[in-house]
């Protein structure tokens, strides 16, 4: 499967609430600094982005992602 962000899935953040428009399954989720704090500890690979957290993406490789929606959805 070819994913459309260059084989990553794009996490968008905007209004407190964090997407996945590159998974039509991911429900909307409210955004908390737990979140923030958890990609900022993963392995290099995603885009740390420091506050405020509006309109911010981070890119995630598959097994990153699966680990995220797991954790967080």
């Amino acid at each position: 499967m070819k994913y459309p962000r260059n084989d990553q899935y794009e996490i968008f953040i905007h209004k407190n609430q964090v997407r996945c428009f590159d998974d039509p399954n991911w429900d909307v989720v409210p955004e908390t600094e737990t979140i923030h704090t958890w990609i900022r500890s993963q392995p290099s690979g995603w885009y740390n982005m420091e506050s405020p957290h509006d309109r911010v993406a981070y890119y995630l490789d598959p097994k990153l992602y699966l680990m995220f929606k797991i954790k967080f959805s």
